[in-house]
């Protein structure tokens, strides 16, 4: 499997859950890079779970939803969200801060 791109945004948990996740998905055969340098700097913490692609509409790599239906089926849902830079051969997952409990 080819290289997948991984972003977390930059708290505690979410590094930690990231971490995590890294190690189940590096153990399936998954091969994670970072996300390259020339992104920039994330402005803001993302909510959740975000699988990144240039264009919700268009097709995507196979692994996107392979990698969307694994997660779905463990009670994580991940959604798609459109981001330009995304390389649309390869899953980009992004790992922000947990969602607030409802009534939080």
């Amino acid at each position: 499997r080819s290289s997948d791109l991984f972003l977390c945004a930059p708290d505690a948990e979410s590094t930690y859950f990231s971490n995590e996740l890294l190690s189940v998905l590096e153990s399936a055969g998954w091969k994670a890079v970072p996300h390259p340098p020339n992104w920039g700097t994330i402005d803001r913490q993302g909510v959740g779970i975000l699988i990144l692609v240039q264009d919700v509409t268009k097709p995507v790599a196979r692994g996107v939803l392979v990698l969307q239906q694994a997660l779905k089926e463990i009670g994580i849902e991940a959604m798609g969200s459109n981001f330009p830079m995304a390389p649309n051969d390869k899953v980009t997952l992004y790992i922000g801060v947990r969602p607030a409990s409802p009534g939080h």
